[in-house]
């Protein structure tokens, strides 16, 4: 896709261990990285592996159970977080809209 475009290219990794995929994102000419809190084993580690030896943007996704409190501790880390509103997984799923629109 890097050849085709300047344009920003944002991977959101929906996969388990995304560590293993990072540098080949990064090859391959990503601008940003956005992994899934529940996917890594020590986020903050891929967080800043992300930023400063692939030198890209990092960003996290949290599904639509877990909490902001996944990621207060590696808020200096992300440029920004995706609130997903299905869980990963299937397709079909209906809107979780307290994911985000709360009462």
């Amino acid at each position: 896709m890097r050849s085709l475009t300047r344009l920003p290219l944002d991977v959101h990794l929906m996969v388990e261990e995304p560590d293993r995929f990072l540098a080949e994102f990064a090859d391959a000419g990503a601008d940003v990285l956005t992994v899934h809190a529940e996917a890594c084993r020590h986020l903050h580690r891929t967080l800043t592996y992300i930023r400063n030896d692939l030198h890209l943007r990092p960003g996290v996704a949290l599904n639509p159970g877990t909490g902001l409190y996944a990621i207060e501790e590696v808020l200096g880390e992300l440029n920004w977080v995706t609130i997903m509103s299905v869980n990963p997984g299937w397709g079909g799923q209906s809107f979780y809209s307290r994911a985000c629109c709360p009462s």
